[in-house]
């Protein structure tokens, strides 16, 4: 008869029972430290909506007190009669550094059939930061102001008058945030060629005639003309380099004044932009 070794069965229990206990242990601890870092990403997650959705409504705030500060400044500006009778002196009560308006028309407009993407007034002060994240008034504003470069002596008259404006296509495309439409879509020169500029309490119109990438250090940002390099030679490196509409080249003279339309382009190149021409025409021309 087999004698067992009870002891020895006790010990052997003994043993896996520590065994058992120290592996539900190790189980407790690993679920302990899952739950843990569950924990951690959840608040980490919501953490990061929270910051999103304050960056959103921050954006959606900025957009809407912009747009009620140009439309305030634009009642202000222009007579609720007539579209056309601008105010210069009302502007300048807002901002004694504007020198203009700028708005989009054409036949679409005038006929009801889109809105007007672009009615901005315009300011130039003395380099072209300033206006980068500052509204009409002054405030901060993530969508700016419109801007003349500095360098144009003779600002919205110059004969090359370049406006800085941001490429917001978020939330509505504000400020130039269209522009770059005119090279993406076929139809929209036909829709929006021409644009009223007021230079000062001065009237004048603008036809659109090229678009196109432009190199920062190029050709393009010429800003005072002479004999070595003329207007009409600037204009020539323009037909060569740039998306040109149906504009001939013999329209232009040394008298020529041409408003370029500036933004960045995205994703974000600092060392291009996207310009949209147009040159001031005469009244029978349009």
């Amino acid at each position: 008869m087999r004698k067992t070794n009870k002891n020895n069965d006790e010990e052997i229990f003994e043993e896996t029972a520590s065994e058992t206990g120290k592996k539900k242990k190790k189980k407790k601890k690993r679920s302990k430290v899952a739950n843990i870092l569950n924990i951690v990403l959840i608040i980490v997650c919501v953490a990061v909506l929270v910051v999103a959705a304050y960056k959103i409504l921050s954006v959606y705030v900025d957009y809407s007190t912009s747009r009620e500060e140009i439309n305030s400044v634009k009642a202000e500006s222009f007579s609720t009669d007539d579209e056309y009778d601008f105010d210069f002196d009302a502007l300048l009560a807002q901002n004694e550094e504007a020198v203009g308006w700028i708005r989009m028309k054409g036949d679409a407009v005038e006929n009801g059939d889109v809105d007007i993407l672009i009615d901005y007034p315009i300011v130039q002060t003395t380099d072209n930061s300033y206006y980068v994240e500052r509204s009409i008034t002054g405030t901060y504003s993530a969508f700016g102001t419109l801007f003349v470069d500095y360098r144009c002596a003779n600002g919205l008259d110059s004969s090359h008058a370049l406006i800085w404006g941001h490429n917001m296509t978020y939330p509505d495309h504000a400020m130039f945030g269209y522009i770059n439409l005119y090279e993406d879509d076929e139809d929209f020169y036909e829709k929006y060629p021409y644009y009223d500029v007021w230079v000062g309490e001065d009237h004048y119109i603008y036809k659109v005639f090229a678009c196109g990438v432009v190199d920062v250090d190029g050709f393009f940002f010429t800003f005072t003309f002479n004999s070595s390099y003329s207007l009409l030679d600037w204009i020539d490196d323009i037909y060569e380099n740039m998306t040109v509409f149906d504009t001939d080249i013999s329209e232009f003279d040394e008298d020529s004044k041409i408003i370029s339309m500036v933004a960045c382009l995205y994703p974000t190149q600092d060392q291009y932009r996207f310009a949209v021409l147009m040159y001031r025409v005469d009244d029978d021309e349009e």
